[in-house]
């Protein structure tokens, strides 16, 4: 039966580093090679130490139901079936500086531009969605196949059903449509 070796008797390397000049200059030197042994005396205490205070936490990583960067409007249009989740509805947005709608409007953040930081003013690009018509109520998209603007958003049926309260100006142009 072999002697039993101890790590101080005999030096070790392992199999991957045998051939290794660190290995020859331990083998010489008659060092071992140990794993390298972290002492702490909490493990838990020590991982809880380590981790990023809660202020940090909380402002890096917000549930998207606090996030106002995350889309949560669903709009839809009721003449072409375009659907898209938008940003805002209503008149004065808070992502865009200095712009106020004649009308309450579905607006989405700019999705070619990344988002802004959280928390972060900074006037943004945007695109207007669609709004409701003032006739029937339903929402329609900005489309000129869906809608017309005239003082207010019209859906293209409740626009020609009202053709005949429009200047001939924007009759005309209501035919082209």
């Amino acid at each position: 039966m072999p002697e039993d070796s101890s790590p101080e008797s005999e030096p070790s390397c392992s199999n991957r580093m045998k051939g290794s000049d660190v290995c020859k200059d331990l083998l010489i030197e008659n060092r071992s090679v140990e794993p390298l042994e972290l002492l702490v005396e909490n493990e838990n205490d020590e991982i809880e130490r380590l981790q990023l205070p809660n202020e940090v936490v909380s402002e890096t990583k917000k549930p998207a139901e606090e996030d106002e960067r995350v889309a949560k409007i669903d709009f839809r249009c009721y003449i072409c079936g375009m659907r898209e989740m938008v940003h805002y509805f209503g008149k004065t947005p808070a992502f865009v500086k200095g712009l106020q709608f004649r009308e309450s409007t579905y607006v989405l953040r700019d999705p070619f531009q990344p988002p802004p930081p959280y928390r972060k003013p900074k006037a943004e690009y945007f695109v207007a969605i669609g709004s409701h018509c003032c006739g029937c109520h339903k929402t329609v998209c900005k489309d000129n196949e869906c809608s017309f603007f005239y003082v207010n958003t019209y859906c293209l049926p409740c626009a020609r059903q009202q053709m005949s309260n429009f200047p001939l100006e924007i009759q005309q142009k209501l035919h082209k449509q």
